[in-house]
């Protein structure tokens, strides 16, 4: 079975990338308008300049990374569902799966969806993964050990880590474009080598469709020359909570589920090639 490494990482970037977000607001600090002249006061309430191609694709990329970073704490729950609308080299049974992500990191994930015709439901709560078919009534849950561990949902950042992201991909604007009707900003960003030899990672391509004046992501894509695979997916819902508001993350304990005790690697392969092709459990027990 094949696990994408590029894919894992890509979609902490991109599976929680859909809310609305501004450049200016995260990494700029405004100067109060008193003491300033009249007309530039009239000029700040006045429609923010259009965003360059860098601003819209690394300031998506600093939003997402924060709700990752190891070194902080009571990180929020982020929920999101997409499509996977269109494949190259991958399998075809990918195009049409809807999938269900709710992770707060670095130890608590879900990930909703199907196998073939059968849902499912994976999730993992610190050192436990369970998987959920309730089409069968059956929970399967499993424990982390020394020999089968189980690494953090998260990325150590630093500040200037954050600051370098321009020495990290190279960005480009494409020509706007329209997602299910909305207007969209295009931009794409390619890893170069410091973030590739920093993770691990071949080179590869985020595309951003950012819908107008919003700036949520509507679709988005990942391509890996190297590895001569693509796919494409559409954002349908993103929401962000409190980490007080956290949802349950426990294996289901209802009457109607027969709970068994297994291995970790009996849990993933109980998944067909075409979910660890894109190293889609990666999201939750990687």
């Amino acid at each position: 079975m094949l696990v994408r490494s590029s894919w894992a990482v890509a979609w902490w970037v991109l599976s929680v990338a859909a809310l609305p977000w501004s450049v200016r607001a995260l990494d700029r600090v405004s100067s109060p308008a008193s003491g300033r002249p009249a007309a530039d006061r009239v000029r700040s309430t006045a429609a923010p300049a259009r965003l360059t191609p860098d601003e819209l694709f690394l300031g998506t990329v600093r939003r997402v990374a924060l709700w990752f970073d190891a070194s902080r704490t009571n990180l929020p729950v982020v929920e999101s569902t997409w499509e996977i609308t269109a494949t190259e080299g991958l399998s075809a049974g990918l195009v049409g799966q809807r999938m269900q992500y709710r992770v707060q990191a670095p130890e608590r994930a879900q990930l909703q969806g199907r196998i073939g015709s059968e849902a499912f439901t994976v999730g993992r709560d610190h050192n436990e993964v369970w998987l959920w078919r309730p089409q069968k009534g059956l929970v399967w849950r499993a424990r982390s050990s020394v020999e089968e561990p189980l690494n953090p949902l998260a990325v150590p950042l630093l500040e200037v880590w954050l600051g370098r992201l321009p020495d990290f991909f190279t960005v480009r604007g494409q020509p706007v474009a329209a997602v299910n009707g909305v207007p969209c900003d295009v931009v794409s960003g390619t890893a170069q080598s410091a973030v590739r030899r920093w993770m691990g990672l071949p080179v590869f391509t985020l595309t951003f469709w950012l819908g107008q004046p919003d700036h949520r992501i509507r679709q988005f894509r990942i391509a890996v020359p190297e590895e001569g695979w693509a796919l494409t997916a559409l954002v349908r819902t993103l929401q962000e909570r409190p980490a007080r508001e956290a949802p349950r993350w426990a294996s289901p304990m209802t009457a109607s589920n027969r709970v068994e005790w297994v291995t970790l690697p009996r849990v993933r392969g109980a998944f067909p090639d075409a979910i660890h092709e894109v190293g889609l459990l990666r999201l939750v027990a990687p």
